[in-house]
């Protein structure tokens, strides 16, 4: 499934408490917004670095 997903627009929100990343899937318009709460903020990161990154 990898091939098909991506995820870009990553960065720190909510004060730098949170985490959000943007999941684009393949032929799909709109894309998936994945917030990290800051409990997990530290696996947003890790949790991108697994897909393709898009800009």
């Amino acid at each position: 499934m990898r091939p098909y997903v991506s995820a870009g627009g990553s960065k720190k929100a909510f004060l730098g408490l949170q985490y959000v990343t943007h999941l684009s899937v393949a032929g799909q318009e709109q894309s998936l917004k994945v917030t990290f709460p800051v409990q997990h903020r530290a696996d947003g990161p890790r949790f991108v670095s697994g897909f393709g990154v898009t800009r």
